[in-house]
């Protein structure tokens, strides 16, 4: 009786052990694979962040390409749209400025290509003389355009 008692705490206590085992194990086996998750989405990230690193290098030259090509195909939205971004966020590209106000005046927004050239000229006064060539003509269809108004 005796014994018998004795082998069921001893076997009880080797149940205790084997439970208690069992979760040590699985513990360690969810934070294995937890661990393994977060190495693998480290990598992950580390490689977008490389990748990303890539492409913001070239952001600039990219959008400009862009917008040339979208005013070669005469979508003007969409090369005023991708200038204008270029404008805001790289405001010493000053070729972006001209072909924003190029588009402009082919989207027959003559007072806003006005401004825009105005703003590059005053931002680099060296700007390549087609620049001061496309504000004159502005001017002129500005004023015939005042002067046809008044004769109406």
């Amino acid at each position: 009786m005796f014994g018998k008692i004795l082998k069921k705490l001893i076997g009880k206590s080797d149940n205790k052990k084997n439970a208690e085992e069992k979760r040590v194990g699985a513990l360690r086996e969810k934070v294995g694979k937890l661990s393994h998750f977060f190495e693998e989405k480290f990598y992950e990230a580390h490689d977008e962040f490389f990748i990303l690193k890539d492409k913001f290098k070239n952001l600039r030259e990219t959008n400009y390409k862009v917008g040339l090509k979208h005013l070669e195909n005469d979508n003007l939205s969409e090369a005023i749209f991708r200038f204008r971004f270029m404008k805001k966020f790289w405001p010493d590209f000053f070729d972006a400025y001209y072909q924003l106000a190029y588009c402009l005046v082919l989207n027959n927004k003559l007072f806003d290509a006005k401004q825009v050239l105005v703003e590059l000229l005053s931002k680099n006064p060296n700007y390549d003389p087609k620049g001061k060539e496309l504000l004159d003509e502005i001017k002129k269809a500005i004023d015939h355009t005042d002067s046809d108004a008044e004769i109406s």
